[in-house]
């Protein structure tokens, strides 16, 4: 049965399952957005053509890079109309110990956080669409788990081990937050499953993290990745239940299930407090590149130099002219350069300070506690400047304190609109 005009979003999509799970989509008629890391094979037809038609539409992220994957979430949600079902297969297996730009393990990382992530950043499409169903890719080697320790499993004590050590334990932790945020997500008519998509012929399945009796029987014994992508199909469309583990086609029982709110709430917590506000907290370390106290003096140069006019630099940034002169006289802009006419000319540095002041302006920061930040040392780490990291984390605190105000009124005009009530409680 061909599904016209249906979106479904999986990571991972160019490799293994994940291409096979594309290429089945595409074939039953559905439009495939891929967000990966790189280009999908150039020697499938079917790829080439639903590129070609725009039925295949790409979005490139490091998953393990909050910056990169902020990018990707910000062009899904500019460019989709809809979700109507999400495959969270992106995932990865080590011989060692590796980390995030974040600096968590980055088996967690990948495996268990990401997908939480673009869960909550996807909720909103999911909802304007038809299935609303998603599907996290989990691993069966979870049953062999006989204690679980959240703390160590983002910062690993101990020592390393294939299959059964951080990619298991990753897995453990993704089905447990899939089990937990099911209620909500029930609430607001989204299905959650996690999946064993069983022993597959992938890249994954040889590469070193995989145990060296798992390499031994793997080509005898696994199956084609065709075969993991029809189970992820399958328990996409051929279930009802929610917040379940499937294993071999069946509802299995999800071990340590006691540590779900745990895991969940520690989600909760990166995802608020990291990921949220990470485009402010971003800008503000512009800070260490684009700022130079030092070199705050008027200083004059040829007419050879410089970018911008001031009209030119109002224009690219937003600021207007009146405010640039006025944060020059203040200390918040450097003087500008000028030409040998006495013209103020500015160069890219300064557009990108100006651009980071606009965004601070929107975190609510007055200008005297800019001028304050850029009087200390801030080409230093932040972390050796208490009063900047202190200033940073107030800051924080109010753009979070920003965000759920935000949510709020959002919800209050969902709300009246879905309702088709006036904005006014009637007498």
């Amino acid at each position: 049965m061909k599904e016209h005009n249906k979106v479904v979003l999986i990571t991972g999509a160019n490799s293994g399952i994940g291409l096979e799970l594309t290429k089945n989509l595409l074939l039953r008629g559905w439009e495939v957005a891929a967000l990966i890391r790189s280009d999908f094979p150039n020697e499938q037809p079917i790829i080439i053509d639903a590129l070609k038609k725009n039925h295949l539409r790409v979005y490139k992220a490091d998953l393990a890079d909050f910056s990169s994957l902020r990018n990707a979430l910000d062009q899904i949600k500019k460019s989709e109309a809809k979700i109507d079902l999400l495959f969270n297969n992106a995932e990865v297996s080590f011989a060692e110990y590796k980390y995030s730009k974040q600096g968590r393990e980055i088996h967690f990382e990948v495996n268990t956080l990401v997908p939480f992530i673009i869960t909550m950043e996807l909720k909103e499409l999911l909802l304007k669409g038809q299935d609303k169903t998603i599907i996290n890719t989990s691993s069966n080697s979870l049953l062999f788990l006989k204690q679980f320790d959240l703390n160590t499993i983002i910062n690993p004590k101990t020592p390393f081990k294939k299959l059964i050590g951080p990619y298991a334990n990753s897995k453990l932790a993704l089905s447990l937050w899939t089990n937990g945020i099911a209620p909500e997500l029930s609430s607001e008519g989204i299905k959650i499953r996690s999946v064993c998509p069983g022993p597959n012929k992938t890249r994954l399945t040889k590469g070193k993290g995989m145990p060296s009796y798992i390499l031994l029987i793997r080509n005898l014994m696994f199956t084609p990745p065709s075969k993991g992508a029809s189970r992820l199909y399958d328990a996409a469309f051929n279930n009802e239940i929610t917040g379940i583990f499937i294993n071999k086609g069946k509802e299995t029982a999800i071990k340590l299930s006691g540590h779900k709110e745990e895991v969940l709430n520690r989600l909760y917590d990166i995802y608020k407090n990291e990921f949220l506000v990470y485009f402010y907290l971003n800008s503000i370390y512009k800070l260490h590149s684009v700022l130079n106290i030092n070199e705050m003096k008027i200083k004059t140069v040829g007419d050879d130099l410089g970018t911008y006019s001031i009209k030119q630099i109002s224009e690219k940034t937003g600021l207007t002219e009146d405010a640039i002169r006025y944060y020059e006289k203040i200390g918040l802009l450097p003087y500008a350069k000028r030409k040998q006419n006495g013209h103020r000319i500015y160069g890219d540095e300064d557009k990108e300070l100006m651009e980071l002041i606009i965004c601070l302006k929107k975190t609510g920061m007055s200008l005297n506690e800019m001028k304050k930040i850029i009087k200390l040392p801030i080409k230093e780490n932040i972390n050796a400047i208490p009063e900047l990291k202190r200033t940073l984390l107030d800051y924080k605190e109010k753009i979070m304190i920003q965000i759920q105000d935000l949510q709020r009124i959002v919800a209050f005009i969902d709300d009246k609109l879905e309702s088709d009530s006036t904005l006014f409680r009637s007498k």
